[in-house]
């Protein structure tokens, strides 16, 4: 198809060309004219520029000689040599400029086709992570989605543990040298490029391969590309290195090196998580075994051990789970120490109360009936508060046993699963987190480029309507003002999609504050107040995100004072600055103070939750970015409010 399309344009310059000497002929011999027929010349130059670039440079040089050498053979009184000259210089150049732009364009075409390939590759990788819970099958199919989608021309991946040592590999686009190369690797003999990786951080380059790594087993398979390496690491647990090869020309972009180092990153998460899993399993497994081990102990041996007080006792009093037993009406007969620990009061005063001081009653009462009914029943989740130490979330068993007297009495054990619940959490919002990122990439990249049509319409309207009514203006006006906030709102999903790490450097606070408060115009009815002092030592952070930071949490508080229920309220906005010196973590702490409407109780668990706000406009990424900024440099953010007094915001920071 090509080679067809090829020897049209062939023919098609051909007659282009013979049409140009055509009329040079009549130009010169019949019409006697020679100023105004070359401009027809343009036409096959610039098609030869666009069709074959600075090879079709030999049309410009016919032309150009064709119109030199017609000066010469159908010499022209009122046409000076220096003319033609010039012209025939212009085809040349023309010509050249022609070739560059469309050499550009073309590069320019490469590369975003080439970052396309790469962002879908990165699309299915994510996919495979979410779902794939085998290490092998994951590192394996994720070489295959690199390459498949052509983003790469090959990519492997080498797995090692704690201390470095070789674990497993997998490899796509690439010949049997790989297995050369696994067999280097678990002698310990890793190439140069995974040397590189594993001894520091960030994106290695290798332009060269054949000069760099000669000795190299995969060198032959990526002859003539650029290889660009990263270890994989998930906090700071180093778990293998990802490799790939690509053409040289692409490897320099920031944006791909970019893109690369977050794809290591999610590979690392991947892997983290499903050493998680395969934990999570095997605790639930061992606590699976536990309890029915010790539920068919204690239904073996109750009437036996109501009889051996003392050995019952041993028992209950060494058991790291919390123990009880319970009359029919919920009161507490005995406890154990595990018990008496995690609600901080000893055994007498715990025997004779009820257990509905210590859980709550409703789910309380429900498991009795329930135990009754069925005899025994186990995995009952309670939440208990316990005032001053937080919620106790505990995991119930019980059964019903009989006293020797004949009363029928619950037996209980249950387990503080408190942490456990915590890390299932924190791995279903990173999962939510992950879902959101790669909705918020694809939303703002689809809604980018039509707000830009809207805004460079706008901007010409603006330009051409410069009589218009008033009320023209008006809208206008508002139509850009909406443009603006929405492209604010695809930046907001931007760095939710993709947080880059950040650039730390020492850095004065108070420039920092007023940077960010230089964007604001506050009100006339809010009094602002600093407090900075002029000691206070620099912090290591990156300028960029923390002034972020500030940003947000000064326009939170200028808005929470601004109107209160559409009325005009004002109030005070003091930023506070403390030296955090002698603290367990030295720093800096920066409150922002607001006297606005504050925050209700039910709504403090869910500041920092994804698309949660209460602002009649805005989507609630603000908090949530400001979290993930001040965490990714190694910072911490804390809010306390009370409702109809105000909200303060604390960001603490560490130091040089």
């Amino acid at each position: 198809m090509n080679e067809s399309k090829e020897k049209y344009k062939i023919l098609a310059m051909a007659i282009l060309l013979g049409f140009c000497c055509f009329l040079t002929w009549y130009f010169h011999s019949i019409a006697k004219l020679g100023t105004v027929f070359t401009h027809f010349f343009y036409i096959p130059i610039i098609l030869a520029a666009l069709w074959w670039r600075r090879k079709g440079w030999v049309v410009a040089i016919v032309l150009a000689a064709l119109l030199i050498y017609s000066h010469h053979t159908f010499p022209r009184d009122y046409v000076y040599p220096y003319n033609d000259y010039f012209r025939a210089i212009m085809f040349i150049g023309v010509f050249f400029v022609v070739a560059a732009l469309s050499e550009r364009i073309a590069k320019a075409q490469e590369k975003v086709i080439h970052l396309n390939a790469v962002l879908r590759a990165i699309r299915n990788v994510n996919q495979l992570i979410a779902k794939e819970n085998d290490r092998d099958r994951l590192i394996q199919r994720a070489c295959d989605n690199l390459v498949e989608t052509r983003g790469y021309h090959s990519a492997w991946i080498a797995l090692v543990d704690e201390n470095s040592e070789f674990l497993t590999a997998a490899d796509a686009g690439l010949n049997e040298n790989f297995s050369t190369a696994v067999e280097m690797m678990k002698r310990g003999e890793f190439t140069r490029c995974g040397q590189n990786a594993l001894k520091e951080s960030g994106v290695k380059v290798f332009e060269d391969i054949a000069t760099a790594c000669a000795d190299c087993p995969l060198m032959s398979s990526d002859s003539g590309r650029t290889s660009m390496v990263v270890r994989m690491e998930y906090d700071t647990r180093v778990c293998g290195i990802l490799c790939v090869s690509i053409p040289t020309e692409m490897a320099a972009d920031a944006v791909e090196q970019s893109l690369f180092y977050e794809l290591a990153g999610d590979i690392a998460f991947g892997l983290h998580r499903i050493d998680l899993e395969k934990a999570r399993e095997k605790a639930e497994e061992a606590l699976r075994k536990l309890n029915e081990e010790l539920e068919s102990k204690v239904e073996e041996r109750t009437k036996e051990l109501v009889k051996e007080r003392d050995y019952t006792r041993h028992l209950i009093e060494s058991s790291p789970d919390f123990q009880m037993t319970l009359d029919k009406n919920g009161e507490i007969m005995d406890v154990n120490k595990a018990f008496e620990k995690i609600f901080n009061k000893n055994r007498n005063e715990l025997i004779g109360t009820s257990i509905f001081e210590y859980l709550p009653q409703e789910a309380t009462e429900k498991a009795i009936a329930q135990i009754f009914d069925k005899k025994k029943v186990r995995n009952i989740e309670l939440t208990a508060d316990r005032p001053g130490e937080g919620a106790l979330i505990c995991n119930l068993s019980g059964t019903v046993y009989t006293t020797p007297e004949g009363e029928s009495g619950i037996y209980l054990t249950g387990r503080d699963i408190t942490e456990l619940k915590q890390v299932e959490e924190k791995l279903h919002s990173s999962e939510r987190l992950v879902t959101i990122g790669k909705l918020s990439g694809s939303v703002a990249h689809e809604l980018r480029q039509p707000l830009g049509v809207i805004s460079n319409a706008i901007y010409y309207l603006k330009m051409t309507l410069t009589e218009a009514d008033e009320t023209t203006k008006e809208y206008l006006n508002i139509i850009n003002d909406e443009t603006r906030n929405a492209e604010s709102i695809i930046s907001g999903l931007l760095d939710i999609a993709r947080t880059r790490p950040p650039d730390r450097q020492g850095v004065n606070i108070a420039t920092l504050i007023e940077k960010a408060l230089e964007k604001f115009d506050i009100p006339a009815n809010i009094m602002l107040k600093k407090d900075v002092p002029d000691d206070v030592p620099e912090i290591f952070v990156d300028p960029v995100q923390i002034e972020r930071v500030f940003y947000n949490l000064i326009n939170n508080a200028i808005q929470a004072m601004s109107e209160s229920e559409g009325e005009s309220k004002g109030g005070e906005l003091a930023i506070i600055v403390k030296s955090r010196d002698k603290e367990a973590k030295a720093g800096v702490e920066v409150s922002f103070v607001d006297t606005g409407v504050g925050i209700p109780e039910e709504n403090m668990k869910k500041l920092f939750e994804p698309l949660f706000t209460t602002k009649a406009r805005g989507i609630g990424l603000g908090l949530l970015i400001c979290k993930n900024l001040v965490e990714a440099n190694d910072g911490e953010i804390k809010v306390q409010s009370e409702v109809g007094k105000g909200t303060t915001v604390s960001v603490v920071l560490s130091g040089v």
